[in-house]
């Protein structure tokens, strides 16, 4: 019996991650992954108390195999680390999908406990990126960027293949992430930011007050789609949207219930409307900053500005897409996935940089979208996306150094943020 009770909990984890990555954290019922683990909703409550304690078990389960991964890495050499983490990495994206993307992608849709969870991983992470740049020989190049802004390349890039069932591929790509992450590779000789250096140059991008006063003096939307839009927004951040009701919405908004369902077919429906105003309006705040300059890395510079600004205008906006999406269900998701993708765009012109930009990796700029992204993430969840433009400096030179060389990146990101 008791073999038969290990065995059940076992598939019910094993379920849940295979209905989580199909439907969604917001559709993985009780009642689903029992079905999918072939037992009674009674053996499911003997094993969990409910459909997040299942998760977070699930998750946990997955989070144990990574760090017994990086305990693993920290038995060789230093210098052959990152090869030998991003093979068991890509090889675990490969042979179990579904964990992946609920590590990836679920895990930001299912409330605190998953987030915290998370948090501590990618401290772990931290951790053994530490040890390795401590542990290689004296004197040799270090790949030098965030911690987080690592993680999120590595997590960008993988978590879109999987996300599209490109799996089998996955293998392929060992090499050219390889590239991307010693495209940030420094001398030794060369100082690289601490985190109070970084702190001060972004502090020294603050947006002009002006722009501050004008979103202070915004008027709220007079009529009742746009303030539907705005409760919305406003409630993702505070209660996110698995806890959200339509009632929650319509006294938000301070509309009837039937201008509520003359607007929107109900909450998945509002919730996707939302995401949709929020990324439409901060692609074309990009694209016009991008194209107010000539020289490329001074459109980057000008379109990060832009985006990180409307980060602090409107922190509720950008934490519905950046996090809350992952919850609201699969066509949210593969819209912000497609966001991603569009940003990348801006980066394009890096590869004909010379020599050494032309021959980057195409996955560089997905990857550096993804880096950014989780710095960003990082700030949201914390409750300081109002002071997103303080990661200016950093996310530029995430976006610069591979196709500029990261001593050249380095000198840029200073003089702007000094000048």
């Amino acid at each position: 019996m008791a073999g038969a009770s290990g065995g059940a909990h076992a598939r019910l984890l094993f379920a849940m991650l295979e209905v989580t990555a199909r439907h969604g954290y917001a559709r993985a019922s009780v009642a689903r992954v029992a079905a999918q683990a072939g037992v009674s909703r009674a053996t499911f409550y003997q094993h969990f108390e409910n459909r997040e304690d299942c998760f977070l078990a699930a998750y946990e389960e997955v989070s144990a195999r990574i760090v017994r991964e990086l305990e693993r890495a920290d038995a060789v050499p230093a210098a052959e680390r990152p090869r030998r983490l991003l093979t068991a990495l890509l090889a675990a994206a490969e042979h179990r999908p579904a964990a992946t993307q609920a590590m990836t992608v679920e895990a930001l849709g299912a409330g605190q406990a998953a987030l915290e969870r998370r948090s501590r991983l990618l401290a772990r992470v931290a951790g053994a990126n530490q040890r390795y740049l401590q542990e290689l020989p004296a004197g040799s190049p270090r790949p030098r960027l965030p911690d987080k802004a690592l993680v999120g390349g590595i997590e960008g890039v993988i978590a879109l293949r999987v996300y599209r069932g490109d799996r089998a591929r996955l293998g392929r790509l060992l090499f050219d992430l390889l590239d991307w992450f010693e495209s940030y590779a420094l001398p030794a000789a060369v100082p690289f930011p601490t985190v109070a250096e970084w702190e001060r140059l972004g502090a020294a991008c603050s947006p002009p007050p002006d722009a501050t006063q004008a979103k202070a003096e915004d008027d709220p939307p007079s009529d009742p789609r746009g303030r539907i839009l705005a409760a919305v927004a406003r409630l993702s951040a505070e209660k996110g949207y698995a806890t959200t009701t339509v009632l929650d919405i319509v006294a938000a908004a301070a509309v009837s219930r039937e201008s509520f369902y003359a607007c929107f077919r109900g909450k998945n429906d509002v919730f996707q409307a939302a995401q949709v105003d929020a990324l439409q309006t901060t692609i074309s705040r990009v694209a016009a900053a991008f194209f107010g300059s000539d020289a490329w890395p001074e459109r980057v510079w000008g379109g990060l500005r832009a985006l990180l600004e409307y980060t602090a205008e409107y922190p509720e906006k950008a934490y519905l897409d950046a996090v809350d999406s992952c919850a609201v269900g699969p066509p949210a998701i593969r819209r912000s996935f497609e966001n991603r993708m569009a940003f990348s765009v801006f980066l394009e012109e890096g590869y004909r940089h010379g020599a050494p930009a032309s021959r980057l990796p195409a996955l560089c700029s997905q990857a550096i979208v993804g880096a950014i992204l989780e710095l960003l993430r990082g700030r949201l969840l914390t409750g300081r996306g109002d002071r997103a433009y303080e990661l200016l400096p950093q996310a530029a030179f995430i976006a610069l150094a591979p196709f500029l060389g990261g001593d050249a990146a380095l000198d840029f990101v200073r003089d702007k943020a000094t000048c």
